[in-house]
């Protein structure tokens, strides 16, 4: 009687082996399956110039062709060519008011030594690649703007002072509501576009 159970029991055993072996094969097989890669492919058209059928897609030849990294170009710097060189917002160079004698201009305003039409027309672009909502007042060279995130603020470009007069321009940008973190990201970029650094884009 002990016999047999000695014999089930190692039977029982042998079995017990046999599947944790099993569950280790399989755990093993499964790791190292390699993580496959997405390929990009493309299709390419060879046309037949001695093609009895002309210019009709039977006398054509197709091949996949993949992807080279030169193809993936950033579409905000096609954006940006396809800009095109005259704005929304159009400011005259004699039309600029002074700043008065007794205002404080903010911290957040520059002096650049070009004309205002061409300032004005960077931050125009720099608006629209920034997504910023505008309305542009050009008698007075005011831009009243509304951001994504639901941030005021106004552009206002003045001519120097009598004693400060020559080719230049002052942009000052005046915060009316908002983040104002928010605020001062999207301030350094238009005072930065309109210094001629380019618009940097989100």
């Amino acid at each position: 009687m002990s016999s047999k159970s000695n014999t089930r029991d190692e039977h029982a055993g042998f079995q017990a082996k046999e599947l944790s072996r099993k569950v280790a094969t399989e755990k093993e097989d499964v790791e190292c399956i390699p993580e496959s890669q997405p390929t990009f492919m493309r299709m390419q058209i060879n046309v037949a110039t001695n093609s009895p059928f002309g210019n009709s897609p039977l006398g054509n030849s197709f091949s996949a062709v993949p992807f080279k990294q030169s193809d993936f170009k950033p579409a905000i710097r096609q954006q940006e060519k396809e800009m095109t060189s005259e704005g929304n917002w159009l400011v005259g160079d004699d039309s600029l008011g002074r700043v008065p004698i007794d205002y404080p201009l903010e911290r957040t305003s520059r002096i650049i030594a070009e004309p205002a039409s061409v300032i004005a027309n960077r931050i125009s672009n720099c608006l629209c690649l920034r997504s910023i909502e505008a309305d542009f007042d050009n008698k007075r060279a005011i831009a009243k703007c509304n951001t994504l995130d639901h941030v005021r603020f106004r552009i206002r470009l003045f001519a120097p002072r009598k004693e400060e007069d020559g080719q230049r321009t002052i942009i000052e940008v005046q915060k009316r509501r908002g983040d104002t973190i928010s605020f001062l990201r999207d301030c350094r970029a238009i005072l930065n576009a309109a210094e001629g650094d380019g618009v940097d884009v989100p």
